[in-house]
């Protein structure tokens, strides 16, 4: 019921951090910097920047902080010796840049100042003045053996552009199940009726379901799980009652998930846990980065194996001939538009 209460409440905002997919991350060196690595006779992979792609993380628009993953390495060397910075890894902290140095993470540098921004689905960060920590100092000093490097050196600038895998997405608006009207007539023919579970709603055949805490749905909806909360009961008067309790909808897997339960028990075999209801194909997808909306059109669900020997089971009657319901049987459609925090 908590879950239930919680996916109604219009513009419930659950703050938490987005995975990050893709992007690239820029490290310019200040002039003295490089500068200072000429006259010690030690060279970079980066001249002037170094452009590294972003390979994980996570980041969270409503209290801006993040951690930034990139891929790649900075490798500093003289003519004997040569050391690289690997993982690599901006904070949103004062010190955000991270690195393993010859065989240890530690903060490389801190920032004189640092502003986080959502662009659209993606994320942007920016530190300036990054200097660099003592202790990364001496470690670069030991093992190029030179005395190049002094706590407080000016490094450089880092920005970071990130996109993320999924979105977290907030607790307002409905998805909508519409059942196939052959699909319903030929429930109706069985004298099964069609019953939304509170805090479901339904038009006849059109079933409202609340978006529910927990959802998290690609940009593209190409992945992710779009939670509801409700359930959707159909009920044989004389015969079975079958309900598919807080649908999940997975694009991923190309599946409706639910809750099944198929009553009475006996001789029916009651909660049947969590379970593929139907087969989720492709809709019409649209995103509006300006407003971080996701919205899907008409996605077509078909019945899966489960679901199509529940039906039999429960409604058929053993009057009847053969299997009246078969996997992948059109079911209906479902719609959603999924607000992104």
């Amino acid at each position: 019921m908590a879950l239930a209460l919680l996916a109604v409440l219009p513009g419930t905002v659950q703050a938490s951090y987005d995975p990050l997919a893709s992007g690239t991350g820029k490290l310019t060196l200040a002039p003295g910097f490089r500068a200072l690595l000429g006259r010690k006779g030690v060279t970079i992979t980066a001249q002037r920047s170094a452009i590294l792609p972003v390979a994980g993380g996570e980041a969270d628009p409503t209290t801006e902080k993040g951690s930034f993953e990139l891929g790649g390495e900075l490798v500093l060397a003289t003519k004997a010796r040569k050391v690289a910075l690997t993982f690599l890894t901006v904070n949103t902290k004062p010190g955000p840049l991270y690195a393993k140095v010859a065989g240890g993470q530690q903060k490389v540098a801190k920032a004189r100042s640092a502003t986080f921004k959502s662009e659209g689905f993606a994320y942007g960060y920016e530190a300036t003045g990054l200097t660099l920590s003592p202790k990364t100092a001496k470690r670069l000093d030991k093992r190029l053996q030179v005395k190049a490097f002094d706590g407080g050196e000016l490094l450089g600038n880092v920005k970071v552009s990130a996109n993320p895998a999924t979105v977290t997405i907030l607790t307002q608006g409905k998805a909508t199940l519409s059942l196939d009207p052959a699909f319903a007539a030929k429930l109706s023919s069985l004298f099964v009726s069609r019953n939304p579970i509170f805090p479901a709603e339904h038009q006849e055949d059109v079933f409202s379901l609340p978006i529910a805490i927990g959802s998290e749905v690609a940009p593209d909806a190409s992945q992710g799980t779009l939670r509801t909360g409700g359930a959707i009961e159909l009920l044989q008067l004389g015969g079975g009652q079958l309900f598919w309790r807080e649908l999940w909808l997975q694009p991923g897997s190309a599946q409706a998930l639910g809750e099944v339960e198929l009553d009475p028990s006996p001789p029916y075999p009651g909660k049947q846990g969590q379970a593929g209801v139907f087969f989720l194909g492709v809709g019409q997808v649209s995103s509006d980065s300006a407003t971080r909306a996701i919205t899907v059109a008409d996605a077509p669900v078909a019945l899966t194996v489960l679901t199509a020997q529940d039906l039999n089971e429960a409604f058929s009657g053993p009057l009847d001939k053969g299997d009246l319901f078969a996997a992948g049987e059109t079911a209906g459609t479902v719609s959603f538009t999924a607000q992104a925090q």
